[in-house]
């Protein structure tokens, strides 16, 4: 689980090069591969670097607040054995850290989502090299579910949780 903030530390920084790689790169008018009868088809390539990266900061924080809140709202959460995880404050603290990591891993899947839309508007404008990136979608929706079910996976080991914490102590 510590390795979920590493990796999503390192999306952060993947999307920041990503975006400003495309900013110096893109054409000043880049067209939308989606389109809507509430948005035009094309927009500049400033509203797309700042659209986009005001897309990705506004998920990090929603991420982040949800991973600091969950001593907050403990009693709501659907987690497996929840009365063995509240028996004692240091096993509620190491749940509360495990959490903490989890929301981060969630974090780096979303961040791969963004990233790959933004790569498939910048590849639709890209008149000179095209990345097939519709794969890409289907790998982080898997990732996405292995991680929902390693929630139950991680959640469910208390016995190892219990133990851990009195080889500490």
């Amino acid at each position: 689980m510590k390795l979920a903030k590493v990796f999503w530390l390192i999306s952060l920084f993947m999307f920041l090069a990503l975006i400003l790689v495309n900013h110096v790169n893109a054409p000043e008018l880049m067209v939308l591969p989606f389109r809507d009868a509430f948005f035009s088809d094309s927009i500049t390539r400033d509203t797309f670097f700042y659209a986009s990266l005001g897309i990705f900061i506004f998920t990090n924080l929603v991420f982040m607040i949800v991973g600091r809140i969950y001593p907050l709202v403990f009693s709501f959460l659907p987690l497996p054995q929840k009365n063995v995880w509240n028996t004692n404050p240091r096993t509620r603290a190491l749940l509360f850290e495990q959490l903490n990591d989890w929301t981060k891993g969630i974090a780096f899947v979303f961040n791969l989502l963004i990233m790959t839309i933004v790569g498939m508007v910048i590849d639709f404008n890209d008149v000179y090299m095209h990345y097939q990136l519709h794969w890409a979608l289907i790998v982080e929706v898997i990732l996405l579910m292995a991680w929902f079910f390693m929630y139950y996976v991680t959640f469910n080991k208390i016995s190892s949780a219990q133990e851990l914490i009195a080889v500490q102590s």
